[in-house]
């Protein structure tokens, strides 16, 4: 069996891991690889950073203004990271146990001139999500395709790694994100070029692993759990409540994106039939399982999404949750609301009612960017008046892939007692959720205000 190890990639020459550690495995791959199509595209994409012919750039010079990262299920239609020398398109993955394939659209050598060194592909697991140009850590999870060297100018094409060995046997225990990665070789060393995270995530358990994709009929989005500290003693927490009507045994996963502090990542729980769970403070729940969420008084908070089995009917799965805090005299004040299917989400327009700002009632409107698709998405929210009138100008926002974000007292800047949000998406492809709290002057206690199409 081959051994695993963990490695750290960079995109330059510091702290170079060994070859060694990716010697391509023992093991021949059961069906031929399909050889890549070689072009000459003639010249470098204009205007590319990478266009200067033999520029290394340092991590830090790149992290200066990283491009966004593009996660894609599917064949993208432009370049994962915009500052790449040697990029890649359209990555797709499959396997099952150890083994499965990978294919790619492209592989590109955007420099000027010159011939690139050895390029290989593989498939990575990460626990964080990388960015481009930062030191890589990661497992790796399949052998190496080796298409070869790349003149400046040219592109490899219609890559197919054919079916080859994975490791998933030999991952340790964790949640992790997928990526493909692609590595060149200058002398000894190999430095990453390129890569492409994908929207699934991989929960893998030390002898297997499996995939957990968010936007499945079944997964209910709760969305914000939190710990928060807030004005004087207040100390805002969430209970989540799940209720297993499948008729059967089942294993879900809780996926937490972290919007505010860290910690993301995956956590499987098993619930018998018939079962109803209470976890009376999920971010705890999520820390002690082994998220690397920060237990230090800083604010944490972020979407939950409820994954149960593929297959599970959306009605027989129940998701909800309470945000509350302690009240001075005892007891709690809070506010309920459900876990929502992607059914619920929006893709268009929605409105959040019930919105006031007076002496007696405060509001807050939150939006969360589902992720489904994997992009982000920008919103403009309008709020109009009891009476019809628009106050002020739209409210433009951009949420990367399962943001959550809340507005407090959105009404208060126009003095406007009463009112109503108009959300509309503007650009992008994942449905969004948005929802309002109205919320006691005096006592804090609060009340759901769901959207409506």
């Amino acid at each position: 069996m081959k051994r695993f190890q963990r490695v750290s990639l960079v995109l330059v020459c510091a702290s170079l891991f060994a070859p060694s550690l990716f010697a391509a495995p023992d093991e021949s791959p059961t069906t031929t690889p399909r050889q890549p199509t070689y072009r000459n595209r003639g010249i470098a994409r204009p205007g590319s950073a990478a266009a200067s012919a033999d520029r290394v750039v340092a991590p830090a010079a790149v992290a200066e203004a990283p491009a966004a990262l593009e996660i894609h299920q599917s064949a993208p239609s432009r370049l994962a990271n915009a500052g790449c020398q040697i990029c890649m398109q359209g990555a797709n993955a499959s396997w099952s146990g150890n083994s499965g394939g990978f294919s790619l659209g492209a592989l590109v050598n955007q420099r000027s001139s010159g011939t690139s060194g050895t390029l290989r592909l593989s498939m990575q697991l990460t626990s964080t999500l990388p960015i481009f140009g930062n030191q890589i850590t990661s497992f790796q999870q399949s052998a190496y395709y080796v298409p070869g060297a790349l003149a400046a100018g040219s592109e490899f094409t219609d890559i197919d790694s054919g079916t080859i060995q994975f490791y998933n046997s030999s991952i340790p225990a964790g949640s992790y994100y997928e990526i493909m990665l692609s590595e060149e070789q200058a002398g000894a060393a190999w430095t990453y070029t390129d890569f492409i995270a994908f929207q699934q995530q991989v929960l893998c358990s030390g002898n297997s692993c499996r995939t957990v994709s968010v936007g499945s009929n079944a997964t209910l989005l709760v969305p914000i759990v939190l710990d928060v500290h807030g004005v004087g003693a207040t100390h805002y927490t969430t209970s989540l409540t799940l209720t297993n009507l499948t008729g059967g045994s089942v294993q879900v996963v809780l996926d937490y994106r972290a919007s505010l502090g860290t910690g993301s990542g995956l956590v499987p729980l098993t619930m018998g039939n018939g079962q109803q769970l209470i976890v009376p403070d999920i971010i705890a729940y999520l820390r002690q399982q082994g998220l690397n969420i920060p237990a230090d008084g800083s604010s944490q908070a972020g979407a939950l999404y409820v994954v149960p089995p593929s297959g599970t009917e959306p009605s027989t799965f129940i998701a909800g949750a309470r945000t509350s805090t302690p009240g001075p005299s005892g007891g709690s004040f809070g506010v309920f609301y459900p876990g929502l299917t992607l059914y619920q989400a929006s893709y268009a327009t929605a409105y959040v009612v019930g919105l006031q700002q007076n002496a007696t009632q405060r509001s807050n409107l939150a939006v969360v960017n589902w992720g489904d698709q994997g992009d982000s998405i920008t919103l403009s929210i309008t709020y109009i008046d009891g009476n019809g009138s628009q106050l002020g100008a739209p409210t433009s926002v951009t949420l990367a892939p399962n943001q959550w974000l809340q507005y407090n007292t959105p009404l208060q800047p126009s003095g406007a007692t009463s009112g109503y949000a108009v959300i509309q998406e503007t650009s992008g492809n994942s449905g969004f959720v948005a929802y309002g709290v109205l919320n006691d002057a005096v006592t804090s206690d609060g009340s759901y205000l769901p959207m409506s199409f």
